[in-house]
């Protein structure tokens, strides 16, 4: 793996070159998911503004810090799990190269319980120690071939974190989130699930089991305003232009208000 640093739009970054997007994104334009990261900035900022305390969020699937920099000024504490040890290490180094002391890393898997699994590197899924396959994404359970470079690393709950709060979450993963039953229950936090087409029926029956409701938000990976102001668009699978998406939750109380920022910020940025 050839690792790249260089100047990027919220700072120095380390990033894997040849990556699929993450490490292509910021080899090209100097950014990666600019577009999430403005939306999201809308809820925190106005989090922010109601509360007489810092912010509070845990995003599970960190990867190199792509959302975990842009935002670590704007929270008083992040909780960042990568459970991949090499991007591990290029999250950490990246939060020290920016300066950042907010912020605690996880090498964990976040899932419905703590314990060892076996973490395939090709196709990404982890395998629990009592046999139990689990897709990372946590939606199907799927056959993972054994691979000589597989990882060992222990999964954690987000409850069994003992959080002082929670404001946001972010996740890639069902399990994860049923592993923040208690924390949800609690704290009524912002979520930000990423999600595609297939899973989002799953992922939007699973939070509407906790009294919440959700909006989504779909958009290009190429951000015409980058930051190293490349014209062309590179991201791109089969010719077709690669696009992602995640679904902002938020508890039924609050729906009235969150509504009105989602529908500005879709409305000034999508």
């Amino acid at each position: 793996m050839i690792k790249v640093k260089k100047k990027c739009r919220y700072g120095p970054m380390m990033y894997i070159k040849h990556d699929t997007w993450v490490g292509r994104s910021f080899h090209i334009y100097g950014e990666a998911l600019e577009t999430q990261i403005e939306v999201m900035d809308r809820f925190i900022v106005d989090r922010n503004k109601t509360l007489n305390r810092g912010t509070y969020l845990v995003d599970t699937c960190a990867n190199i810090g792509t959302l975990v920099i842009p935002f670590a000024n704007a929270c008083e504490k992040i909780i960042a799990y990568e459970p991949h040890s090499y991007i591990y290490k290029l999250l950490c180094g990246n939060i020290a190269m920016n300066n950042i002391y907010n912020v605690e890393t996880l090498w964990n898997a976040a899932c419905d319980e703590s314990k060892k699994c076996r973490y395939c590197l090709s196709p990404q899924q982890i395998v629990y120690t009592d046999g139990c396959e689990q897709n990372l994404t946590g939606d199907q359970s799927t056959a993972c071939p054994r691979f000589d470079n597989d990882i060992y690393v222990e999964t954690l709950s987000i409850d069994d974190l003992n959080v002082r709060y929670c404001d946001f979450i972010r996740c890639d993963s069902s399990r994860a989130l049923q592993g923040a039953k208690n924390v949800i229950e609690r704290f009524k936090p912002i979520i930000f699930f990423e999600c595609d087409q297939f899973s989002q029926p799953r992922r939007s029956a699973l939070v509407e089991t906790f009294g919440y409701t959700y909006r989504s938000v779909r958009f290009n990976l190429f951000n015409k305003n980058n930051w190293f102001n490349y014209p062309i668009n590179k991201l791109k699978q089969d010719g077709i232009s690669m696009m992602s998406s995640f679904m902002i939750c938020y508890h039924k109380d609050s729906q009235t208000e969150m509504d009105q920022i989602y529908f500005k910020a879709a409305k000034d940025l999508l």
